[in-house]
């Protein structure tokens, strides 16, 4: 370092050359180097690997998050690497698997990023062979959460690829055909769908057609097994109840007469009873449940019992299990449980939206 000693003034200057060698200081200083107050880098980077093994390998692949921020999509085997991340330590967690992965590796994972260097990380999930074919596909409804439209999507079973099929006002409380090839559903007009018609399309969304046309609401139709009938709900007699009527519409017949709501049935595949909400959940703010009877409404039978609300029912093609939508978790999911409403279990669970209205392909 070069040091510069100013030559001492006279007694008599020593003031008035002052300013002047304080002026020249801190040029000196300015020219060095010595005012960048930026500093060091305060920051490194990580490489995030997922490492996934066995058979029917998620589709989509999974979410990152890092200290439950923004959303990253990450492949089944990938490694992204995260640059400018703030050193110390950080909580990443994996999400948006299928049904059949799971993480064996811990989930959340604490890494510490440490100052200008990378540190790996890496999430082992492991995949069971699941019989996509088999298990068939769901339809269901998607909307914002708050929102008071809706539309129809269909997903493989174990929730992969899901595909929107309509995009109105309402449309809801999906049904397929036994057979396959169509879904029936409620459709609703108006900016909220104060008006609402039990329709049918084709399975893929084509060639929408109104099945009943009545001053007061009709919606949530289910098929019969052997498709010669749909049940619905209708409040044209005063009272939400649940109603049969043949696959073209005609000759409605009301199966409950019942001053609390009833809704939302569902055929047991060999047709000898419907799955229903009962309760005054849309009324007095008492949650509902799940309930069965015989398919002439007779011997009615609670199968869930949860202080949340429980409605939607859905039979599983073999009548061993019922999928269901729950507010149990805070927000609508789609879970499934037995038909004798023993063991729930959480399907979908996707916070930034509400999955509701399940229904099991044949």
């Amino acid at each position: 370092m070069i040091r510069i000693r100013p030559m001492k003034p006279p007694i008599g200057q020593a003031a008035s050359l002052r300013p002047i060698w304080t002026m020249f200081a801190l040029a000196w200083l300015a020219l060095s180097g010595c005012s960048d107050s930026t500093g060091p880098s305060v920051t490194g980077s990580i490489e995030v690997a997922t490492v996934t093994t066995g058979a029917s390998l998620d589709p989509d692949g999974y979410v990152l998050t890092v200290d439950g921020g923004e959303e990253q999509a990450v492949g089944v085997n990938e490694t992204v690497t995260l640059s400018a991340v703030e050193a110390g330590e950080h909580q990443f967690e994996l999400a948006g698997l299928t049904t059949n992965c799971t993480v064996t590796s811990p989930n959340p994972l604490i890494v510490t990023v440490v100052t200008g260097g990378s540190v790996p990380a890496s999430f082992e999930i492991e995949c069971e062979f699941v019989d996509l074919e088999a298990l068939g596909r769901i339809a269901f409804v998607r909307a914002d959460l708050g929102a008071f439209t809706g539309d129809i999507w269909v997903m493989e079973a174990h929730g992969g690829n899901p595909v929107r099929l309509t995009d109105a006002v309402v449309d809801n409380c999906p049904a397929w055909s036994p057979n396959g090839m169509q879904i029936a559903f409620t459709h609703g007009d108006g900016f909220f769908g104060e008006v609402f018609d039990v329709y049918v399309m084709s399975a893929d969304g084509s060639n929408p057609v109104n099945l009943t046309n009545n001053s007061a609401s009709d919606g949530e139709p289910a098929w019969s097994p052997d498709g010669t009938k749909i049940a619905f709900v209708s409040d044209r007699d005063g009272n939400d109840e649940i109603y049969v009527m043949e696959a073209d519409g005609s000759n409605p017949v009301r199966l409950t007469d019942d001053p609390a709501f009833d809704g939302n049935p569902a055929w047991s595949p060999d047709g000898t009873q419907i799955a229903f909400t009962h309760g005054d959940a849309f009324l007095d703010g008492f949650p509902g449940d799940v309930w069965v009877m015989d398919a002439d409404g007779s011997n009615p039978v609670n199968l869930t019992n949860d202080p949340a609300e429980d409605l939607s029912p859905s039979w599983s093609r073999d009548g061993t299990k019922i999928a269901f939508v729950t507010g149990r978790d805070g927000s609508y999911e789609v879970y499934v449980m037995n038909a004798d409403g023993s063991d729930p279990v959480s399907l979908a669970n996707e916070p930034a939206a509400e999955d509701t209205n399940p229904s099991w392909s044949s």
